[in-house]
């Protein structure tokens, strides 16, 4: 599956190319660590695989946003909460 993804200003137009429609993905956020992090949380539980491991799969994707490990200050405010499999959760 490949796909082709154009960013905008409010999110991103992806067209997949097995699929022939096109999506578009608004974004919320004010933050483009977060905003890129909901986008991949979004093509993961529409496209991503239907077994995407659980707590006791050998491999699981999860997307997680963290702090730089040199970033000596407090995380911040972040409105990006983690992801998983929709399964998952």
């Amino acid at each position: 599956m490949k796909f082709e993804i154009k960013p905008h200003k409010n999110g991103f137009a992806v067209h997949v190319d097995d699929d022939d429609q096109g999506y578009v993905l608004q974004d919320d956020c004010t933050n483009e660590v977060d905003a890129f992090a909901s986008f991949l949380c979004t093509l993961l539980n529409e496209f991503g695989p239907s077994e995407c491991g659980s707590r006791y799969s050998n491999r699981r994707i999860h997307i997680h946003v963290t702090k730089g490990d040199k970033c000596e200050g407090p995380r911040g405010e972040s409105e990006f909460e983690d992801c998983r499999c929709m399964e998952d959760e």
